[in-house]
């Protein structure tokens, strides 16, 4: 009897033993059950004015906005800030052979110190005005300019509208006044002025921002505009940056705080009829219809159309056959220069 209830015991154990051993089935998963995936949104989008991709999402509608700066011998040497920082900048003369600059920024909360600050010229009015931009100045010239500025929303900056005075070295009276981005946002909003608009189009048609553009017409590792003989501006291409740096005959350009050079993508030389206003022989008229010029990128270049056409319209840039003009992403400096001066590339 005892050895038949070891048995059954054993028994026992042997079965349990089994059944501990025995492999769970695994179960499937459901196909509705997926790992979840952490995205990381893309906090930019595209600058409309320069094809790169840094302009933060909550900017997406905002108005440009345009600064008049000085392109004196002085303002160079001494004053000059900010301008390594726009996205386009535009140079051509405006009186007594001086070019002055007007810089363009998609994001002006951005901009450092700007300046030195300067007075409204005619072409610029309309240069902005080919952006949808407020445009920026201290002063204006009181007999062609001033009637042209109630054509656009422009805000004339001073002491008591987020401007300082401040002296570098040896500058007129006129040449000590300065802002900031930060500063020149928080008097537009003051104003109640409308900084956004419903649609950013692009300014040009951009290529993609890896895209390595090569022009057809040659190499230009440098190029000089001669407005004339006391202003010469010159660009010379870096190889290991992949742009160019803009200088002058004055003095190397460097922005007066950071000590940056300026350095930039895409250089368009554009070439126009200029003339004077009545027989004043004084304050340039600038035509801004339709010309030919020279578009140069990745020390290359190739000859091209421009054309503005209504003070509102933006340039449009095209190749000699016609076709649209791709433009390198990155940020442009645009100069203006009568038929007549002298460019050369090299």
């Amino acid at each position: 009897m005892l050895k038949k209830v070891f048995a059954i015991v054993l028994v026992a154990v042997l079965v349990f033993s089994f059944a501990g051993c025995t492999p769970k089935k695994t179960e499937k998963p459901k196909k509705d059950d997926v790992s979840s995936v952490v995205s990381v949104e893309n906090p930019y989008i595209i600058n409309p004015l320069t094809g790169v991709e840094n302009l933060p999402k909550e900017k997406s509608n905002l108005r440009p906005v345009a600064i008049m700066i000085d392109n004196d011998s002085n303002a160079q040497k001494y004053a000059q800030s900010g301008i390594s920082t726009a996205d386009i900048v535009y140079e051509t003369e405006t009186e007594g052979g001086i070019t002055r600059l007007m810089a363009v920024f998609q994001d002006i909360e951005s901009a450092p110190q700007l300046g030195d600050i300067r007075s409204a010229r005619y072409v610029y009015v309309d240069l902005a005005m080919g952006h949808n931009a407020i445009y920026v100045h201290h002063g204006k010239d009181p007999d062609f300019c001033k009637p042209h500025l109630a054509d656009l929303d422009n805000f004339e900056i001073g002491e008591s509208t987020g401007a300082w005075r401040h002296t570098y070295g040896d500058v007129f009276g006129w040449q000590t006044l300065f802002s900031s981005g930060e500063k020149i946002k928080a008097n537009l909003e003051k104003k109640k002025w409308k900084m956004t608009q419903d649609k950013n189009d692009p300014w040009q048609t951009f290529a993609k921002a890896d895209e390595n553009i090569t022009l057809a017409d040659g190499a230009a590792n440098k190029l000089t505009a001669a407005f004339n003989s006391s202003y010469k501006t010159y660009f010379t291409y870096d190889a290991e940056l992949g742009k160019y740096i803009k200088t002058s005959n004055k003095c190397e350009n460097k922005d007066r705080n950071s000590g940056a050079k300026y350095v930039f993508e895409n250089v368009f030389i554009l070439q126009t009829k200029m003339s004077y206003y009545g027989n004043q022989r004084y304050r340039r008229d600038i035509d801004l219809s339709e010309g030919v010029g020279y578009y140069a990128v990745n020390g290359t270049y190739e000859k091209i159309n421009w054309k503005k056409g209504k003070d509102s319209d933006p340039i449009v840039f095209t190749k000699m056959d016609g076709t649209p003009l791709t433009v390198s992403a990155g940020n442009t400096w645009v100069c203006f220069i009568k038929k007549e001066a002298a460019i050369t590339i090299e």
